[in-house]
């Protein structure tokens, strides 16, 4: 038989606030009552919830999270808004739905989910276009499980994008989350740098936020996306970013071509690819070695055992003889 979801575990969500948590030093002086909500709970068939094209986290662990919500039930609805033309479009909850499905498909669901309606435009008193509104209705719900690279750069990106609008606006402080007794907390905006705004929305360093920002803003598409998919961390594609764009490029798709399914791109990569660039900018004189330039790059050597010959350790002399056999080798001459 089908299962239900569990309103006991449903009830006991509903009155919980939404907002994040105040980072240090960041509060308001002054506190107001927290605007009403009108939001109202629906239950939805599971084919009129349409997910968010905007959001694009990641849907890991499945699987787990299926047998969780069949044994326990559903702990926290979906929240979802209304667009013009009356279609549920989901903010909070694609891996629960994507969960969901899994379990009507195997016969242990029934087809309705419980969902809360939140009417963006109303609940969010913000100075943003509708666009950024959803963007901040996505990610003020969703702070309890963004862990992968991907998933902070969409974030960093989402996040920047609105503090640069509010900054636009003027705004200086912006509500963050209401207490049982009605005072509302803030976080400051005027003369705090973003990224330590950002971080403390995600609960991530500010140095953090630095590298997927530079991803951002100076890494091309393929960069981008290869984050997203988690082929390279932040840290690396930020030193990417930091290359021409079209030896960006060239960098992601070589160095994906060579890889395994699975397989991530590593600093070593990088390191080979810097290398390999340096050798191809030389002019091929450059690379012609006669008597006189050999000369020439030996000659502080020459210079050295001149005035005092070197005694080598046993260690020390395999290694001479290895660079010798090395040089002998790139000569043809064994």
């Amino acid at each position: 038989m089908a299962k239900k979801f569990n309103m006991n575990h449903i009830k006991g969500k509903l009155n919980q606030n939404t907002g994040v948590k105040v980072g240090a030093g960041l509060l308001s002086p002054e506190s107001q009552g927290a605007k009403i909500s009108t939001r109202k709970m629906l239950y939805l068939r599971f084919d009129e919830i349409i997910p968010n094209e905007k959001s694009k986290f990641s849907l890991n662990d499945i699987d787990k999270l299926a047998d969780t919500i069949e044994k326990g039930g559903l702990d926290q609805p979906l929240v979802v808004r209304q667009d013009e033309e009356g279609r549920y479009i989901l903010l909070t909850g694609h891996r629960r739905r994507v969960a969901i499905e899994m379990l009507i498909k195997q016969g242990k669901w029934t087809e309705f989910i419980p969902c809360i309606l939140k009417d963006v435009e109303q609940e969010i008193d913000l100075p943003l276009p509708f666009d950024l509104k959803e963007d901040y209705a996505i990610l003020q719900t969703n702070t309890h499980r963004f862990e992968t690279d991907a998933d902070i750069f969409e974030q960093t990106r989402m996040w920047n994008r609105i503090y640069e609008e509010l900054r636009k606006q003027g705004v200086e402080y912006i509500p963050l989350s209401t207490d049982e007794n009605g005072n509302t907390s803030y976080q400051q905006i005027k003369g705090v740098k973003t990224r330590e705004l950002v971080a403390d929305r995600i609960g991530k360093s500010p140095a953090t936020v630095a590298y997927h920002t530079n991803i951002e803003r100076k890494g091309t598409e393929l960069v981008k996306e290869a984050v997203r998919g988690n082929k390279i961390s932040a840290h690396l594609a930020s030193e990417v970013a930091k290359l021409p764009k079209e030896e960006q490029d060239e960098f992601i798709r070589k160095t994906i071509e060579k890889k395994e399914e699975k397989e991530t791109i590593i600093p070593g990569d990088l390191y080979k690819h810097q290398a390999n660039k340096r050798v191809e900018s030389q002019e091929d004189t450059d690379r012609i070695i006669t008597p006189e330039v050999f000369m020439k790059d030996t000659e502080e050597i020459t210079a050295v055992l001149k005035k005092n010959p070197v005694e080598l350790d046993a260690i020390q002399y395999e290694r001479y003889r290895k660079a010798v056999r090395s040089l002998e080798k790139i000569f043809k001459m064994v």
